[in-house]
């Protein structure tokens, strides 16, 4: 009798054993999908293209031509681009917006904003701290932002197009203006 008790309930430890094994291998699998949906980017299939690809396919959909520095500081390399614009079956004269990021070796940034957008809210032209600055005969206004522990400046203009291009960087203003004067 004591031999049945115990095969009863050793077959109810296994039993559970079993159930638990299922139990956690299910948990486990289930958190493996997440995982794996969580590690696929939530982006269309232009964000996952290199940023030249990138680039390429922002300028053919651009209403305006997108303007690159033709002069970088040592060092600086594209390094993403984003844009938002309308989609392929809408006008072209939509607005859009092209974001180019370049970095150095150290980290360092450098942001080119370029917007076809007339009305914006945060105007960095309109801004009271802008300084006007004159590169090659176009009106530029700088701004010398304070963030955490490095100076950063902002330089924008608004081209004849209509186009507003603004640059953001913790460069020097010599590096600054010379990026800025290169854009074609």
């Amino acid at each position: 009798m004591k031999t049945g008790k115990r095969l009863i309930g050793l077959s109810f430890v296994i039993l559970i054993a079993v159930v638990s094994a299922l139990v956690l291998t299910e948990l486990w699998q289930a958190s493996l999908r997440e995982t794996e949906s969580a590690q696929q980017p939530a982006a269309t299939p232009v964000d996952r293209l290199d940023a030249d690809a990138i680039l390429d396919d922002a300028m053919a959909r651009a209403p305006f031509p997108v303007r690159i520095p033709q002069w970088l500081p040592p060092g600086f390399e594209l390094a993403n681009v984003q844009y938002l614009g309308p989609a392929p079956e809408d006008e072209p004269s939509a607005d859009f917006a092209v974001d180019l990021y370049y970095r150095n070796r150290d980290g360092v940034l450098l942001h080119i904003w370029e917007t076809n957008i007339q009305e914006l809210e945060k105007d960095p032209l309109l801004d009271p701290r802008s300084s006007p600055l004159n590169i090659d005969g176009s009106d530029w206004g700088l701004i010398q932002l304070d963030t955490f522990e490095h100076g950063r400046s902002q330089l924008a203009h608004r081209f004849a197009d209509g186009v507003l291009v603004a640059l953001d960087a913790s460069l020097t203003e010599p590096d600054l203006l010379k990026v800025a004067a290169s854009l074609r």
